[in-house]
């Protein structure tokens, strides 16, 4: 969709398999026919990423292709498989989710939580139950001076990039609590806690798409905007996110 909408070619790289922001950086930098640098998060992990950027040693990053691809059958069919601890979890939440409607079940990594139905629009069985990250809370915690010091260091690589006469542009990709949050039947949160960290970097200076504000106002509009399993975006919610960069992108130049 960026592609199309903007003309420009997209080369991407996983940050993760390297994860040295600097050194990912400078290759950028350093190639020829980069003319804009986008770097691309997770809300959640903003923070953890960008508070410290330590010197790494010189590697080049690989970028990965897209193709067509399919995934082999794992699961078997006959003999049914049956997870013991599994089965029984699931059925302790099943049962207290038809005891206590308005209940909030935590499981490991995964919440549970009664959610209306009439402001978030999602097609499983369960539309009345939202499922997200328990890591989508940590923000809560974060800390003004932890924030403006990742604000400061994403500064500083957008400053190199000015400096090389290339386009820096941060994207932070909203966490599906933080979408849906106010669709949520419980309100149990800290005070403070629905921050824009999108907003918050934009006002320090860092050239960044607020998403947030674009995905709530689809959030009942877009049937699963968000994977209603998963904490992934569907893929009319990417394209919707490859809408707004390709207008950012012409919006916004250099």
């Amino acid at each position: 969709v960026v592609t199309e909408k903007s003309g420009q070619k997209v080369q991407s790289f996983e940050l993760g398999r390297d994860g040295c922001v600097r050194n990912w950086l400078a290759h950028a930098l350093n190639h020829p026919s980069a003319t804009t640098i986008i770097i691309e998060t997770v809300e959640r992990v903003l923070l953890p990423r960008f508070r410290d950027l330590p010197e790494c040693s010189p590697k080049t990053p690989q970028p990965f292709e897209i193709g067509a691809w399919t995934t082999a059958t794992t699961r078997h069919t006959w003999p049914p498989e049956w997870h013991i601890y599994r089965t029984f979890e699931v059925s302790l939440n099943a049962l207290e989710m038809q005891r206590n409607p308005a209940s909030t079940i935590r499981s490991n990594m995964a919440v549970n939580a009664p959610i209306d139905s009439r402001c978030a629009k999602f097609s499983h069985r369960r539309p009345d139950r939202f499922l997200y990250y328990s890591q989508d809370e940590d923000k809560f915690q974060w800390q003004d001076g932890d924030l403006a010091r990742a604000a400061a260091n994403i500064l500083q690589l957008q400053e190199a990039a000015r400096a090389r006469g290339k386009q820096f542009i941060l994207i932070v990709v909203p966490d599906k609590l933080s979408v849906y949050r106010k669709c949520l039947l419980s309100k149990a949160f800290p005070a403070g806690s629905d921050r824009n960290v999108s907003a918050s970097l934009i006002a320090a200076g860092v050239r960044s798409l607020d998403l947030l504000a674009a995905f709530q106002a689809n959030a009942n509009r877009i049937t699963d905007l968000y994977l209603p399993n998963d904490t992934h975006l569907s893929t009319n919610g990417y394209i919707l996110m490859g809408e707004k960069m390709a207008q950012f992108l012409s919006e916004k130049p250099l």
